[in-house]
């Protein structure tokens, strides 16, 4: 079991997107915001400093990955089709 980020991140590096949907919609919004971060850590500089270091981007942030993790253990449909494909 488990959320399927691993097993996305493992599909996307395969170059099968329709697999690393399947099994978590969330790492198509995380990965960019990772490697977004990795560029910062890599030239030193903020690329988006007034975006991802202010509360109006983090906190709905929050609260979407918390909502999408709390929707999608709900056995009921529709939400039965945001967990990750067995």
């Amino acid at each position: 079991m488990g959320c399927g980020g691993q097993r996305a991140f493992h599909a996307l590096l395969h170059g099968h997107f329709m697999a690393a949907a399947q099994n978590n919609l969330l790492i198509f919004m995380v990965l960019p915001l990772v490697g977004i971060k990795f560029l910062e850590e890599l030239t030193g500089k903020k690329l988006f400093p007034k975006l991802f270091y202010s509360r109006k981007f983090l906190l709905p942030l929050v609260v979407f990955v918390i909502l999408f993790t709390v929707l999608r253990n709900i056995p009921i449909e529709p939400f039965h089709y945001l967990a990750p494909v067995e």
